[in-house]
């Protein structure tokens, strides 16, 4: 699914004043993908340990 223009924006104007300075939309792009990236792992380690105690506990 496309970025749009409009989130890469919300993203410069969030991210910008915590760096310091501009970030330019190569970095808003590396940011929403890094981000991304780490709530697809949180909910693939989240289905892993429910396995696990399904397992586990037999249910």
């Amino acid at each position: 699914m496309p970025i749009s223009k409009e989130f890469i924006q919300e993203t410069i104007d969030f991210w910008s004043p915590r760096y310091g300075y501009r970030i330019s939309e190569e970095d808003a792009l590396e940011i929403i993908s890094n981000v991304k990236n780490y709530f697809k792992w949180l909910v693939d380690a989240d289905r892993e340990e429910r396995k696990r105690e399904h397992t586990i506990n037999g249910r």
